[in-house]
């Protein structure tokens, strides 16, 4: 278990990649932080994680696009957890193409 208890947070982790991920952490023994814009399925998938690796999962609700949401996200994986050590920034939001100079909030 080579990541056991180290504090994983991952964006956008309720489907696809970022669930992926999560399983994979949780494989290995991290705890986790999940954040999704879904509650429907970010509730699933905390579930299924702890039922299934049996490892600690935090998890909220979140809009990527809303900085108030980011803050939220960081004060309770803090909140529950102390740190973090692992980041996995997988939101993605699909746009105008820009440079990232260009982009506002």
């Amino acid at each position: 278990m080579a990541l056991k208890g180290k504090i994983a947070l991952i964006t956008a982790s309720a489907r696809g990649i970022g669930k992926g991920t999560a399983i994979v952490f949780a494989r290995q023994g991290a705890r986790l932080f999940l954040c999704d814009i879904s509650e429907e399925h970010l509730v699933a998938t905390k579930a299924e994680i702890e039922k299934d690796y049996g490892v600690e999962v935090g998890a909220v609700v979140y809009d990527a696009r809303k900085p108030e949401d980011i803050e939220k996200v960081s004060k309770a994986v803090i909140e529950k957890y102390g740190d973090i050590d692992i980041l996995v920034n997988n939101a993605g939001i699909a746009g105008p193409s820009k440079p990232v100079t260009e982009l506002t909030v």
